[in-house]
């Protein structure tokens, strides 16, 4: 059963990183971590490293290229999906209204296109994992848009 994790906003993100480093170093106990939380790349199943079931969204680039550039992701045996980032060039300013109002409308088929996507990489969905901070504008303003839309 594969999990998709949406990690939102500076909080989300780092918070995702972070999951999916202990989650891939906990895999060697359990095969089961592996098929929930990654995948073979596309191009060569089987080989190389394997792919965060991830979506990383944030309305800033800074946090989300640092965490795909990062320690964690690549340079131990896992990555994450440069096509499944999404963001835009400025943040919403600890504003949840701006994330919610502005961001949520602005990007919600971008969104549901960069989930669909990975969601049709699963060979069975058992749900998504939100990562997200309850306060301030892109994890707690946009990230309560997103929820609604998956709720839907």
């Amino acid at each position: 059963m594969s999990v998709v994790t949406v990690q939102l906003g500076q909080c989300g993100n780092q918070i995702g990183a972070e999951f999916f480093r202990t989650a891939y170093e906990e895999a060697s106990a359990s095969h089961l971590t592996y098929e929930t939380f990654f995948r073979a790349p596309e191009h060569d199943k089987g080989q190389g490293q394997l792919v965060a079931r991830a979506v990383l969204i944030d309305t800033e680039p800074k946090v989300i290229q640092a965490v795909t550039r990062g320690e964690g992701s690549g340079a131990h045996g896992w990555k994450y999906e440069p096509g499944n980032c999404l963001w835009q060039q400025s943040g919403s300013g600890n504003n949840w209204a701006r994330g919610y109002h502005q961001y949520g409308p602005q990007l919600h088929d971008q969104v549901c296109d960069v989930i669909h996507r990975e969601v049709e990489a699963c060979d069975h969905l058992g749900g998504f994992v939100l990562m997200q901070s309850m306060a301030g504008g892109t994890g707690a303003g946009l990230g309560t848009r997103v929820a609604e839309v998956l709720r839907e």
